[in-house]
């Protein structure tokens, strides 16, 4: 991004959205001035590309009157300055919650706030949960190191927050047994999360979570168990949540049966849960959760694949992905033909159909697009 190109952007008076990406160097300056120009600006997005561990600069937005939405995949930096009528602002990881807070308490209207959580004070979520007209709250814990540390020393503070909507764990190595404890009471707790998101979550023992931990820290990788964790029971309470994902989880066996509580899901992914979800559990699921727009059972091992008789009744279905299914066949995929909402259907591309079979069964449900393989 070079100091022109935002010079030339500044005679674009019109201008309402911008997203800058690149490779940044010495933009500070063109950047501020850029802003400083009385542009109608209302949605802003920063981004750089192949540039780690790179900060925003350090600019003041407080001359852009008409900015309402800003959005950046880069840390926070020290004296960053967001217009007071900001409404909506998505950050990238945070690592200081004083600067966190320092940069987001002014704005009194924002109603939408999403950032990483990389640190461990409980009490800066909580104050960002005083923020008079904020209204939807989303985190996600991932990023360098794992991620289960701040997810367990923020977790008490999840249920004390009503604005809480998303909630991402990008859990990434075994964890032990008292820190998902204390995470999965915090997910309990959090009764108005809407969408919920939890990858390659598994346990092992503390003293080994302990060892992990000490590893990471030296930069040393460590080989240790990793053992299935009971989730589905913690999250059946939530009956607000509409988007549930478990990607890569151990799960124990028929432990997704609990999921069957959650009417109000439009769409589940259960990726790769393997002998976890089988055509029984399935079948449970399809019986119960008949709002569902979006299933995905990527990876699960569906066995003769019954289970498609109760899928094909979800008469909302848009998406269906069974990719790994490899019992997969022409019967199957007659019992889907009742799917008349069916926009993608996900299966493997050695599946024994026929090109007739596929543009007979397009035909009955009514659409005409490619099946993804």
């Amino acid at each position: 991004m070079s100091a022109a190109c935002l010079a030339s952007i500044g005679q674009l008076r019109q201008l309402t959205s911008l997203h800058l990406y690149g490779t940044w160097a010495d933009v500070e300056e063109p950047l501020q001035q850029l802003l400083l120009q009385p542009l109608l600006l209302r949605r802003l997005q920063l981004a750089v590309h192949a540039v780690p561990h790179c900060r925003m600069p350090a600019v003041d937005m407080s001359a852009a009157t008409q900015l309402e939405h800003f959005i950046t995949n880069q840390l926070l930096p020290s004296g960053v300055v967001f217009p007071v009528q900001l409404r909506n602002l998505e950050l990238a990881a945070c690592n200081d919650s004083s600067r966190l807070l320092a940069a987001v308490t002014p704005l009194q209207q924002l109603t939408s706030l999403s950032f990483g959580v990389r640190f461990q004070e409980c009490q800066a979520l909580l104050q960002l949960g005083q923020l008079p007209a904020l209204q939807e709250l989303s985190l996600w814990y991932q990023g360098e190191g794992p991620a289960a540390p701040a997810a367990a020393a923020t977790a008490a503070a999840w249920p004390q927050l009503p604005q809480l909507r998303g909630l991402r764990i990008d859990f990434g190595v075994p964890h032990g047994r008292q820190q998902l404890a204390a995470i999965l009471a915090g997910v309990a707790g959090a009764t108005r999360l809407e969408n919920l998101t939890l990858i390659e979550l598994a346990v092992c023992d503390d003293d080994d979570a302990a060892a992990v931990a000490a590893a990471d820290d030296d930069g040393v990788e460590v080989d240790i168990d990793r053992l299935p964790a009971a989730v589905c029971g913690s999250l059946a309470g939530l009956k607000c949540l509409q988007s549930l994902h478990l990607q890569f989880c151990m799960l124990p066996l028929e432990d997704a049966l609990a999921l069957t509580a959650l009417t109000n899901l439009t769409e589940l992914h259960l990726d790769h849960a393997g002998a976890a979800v089988t055509d029984v559990v399935a079948t449970a699921l399809a019986c119960s959760l008949r709002q569902l727009r979006s299933l995905s059972l990527t990876g699960c091992e569906l066995g003769d694949m019954v289970c498609l008789a109760a899928v094909g009744q979800l008469r909302q279905l848009t998406s269906l992905q069974l990719l790994g299914s490899f019992e997969f066949s022409e019967r199957g995929l007659r019992l889907l033909t009742g799917l008349s909402r069916l926009q993608q259907l996900g299966v493997d591309s050695d599946a024994d159909i026929t090109a007739e079979a596929w543009a007979s069964f397009w035909a009955a449900v009514k659409q005409q697009p490619q099946p993804q393989q």
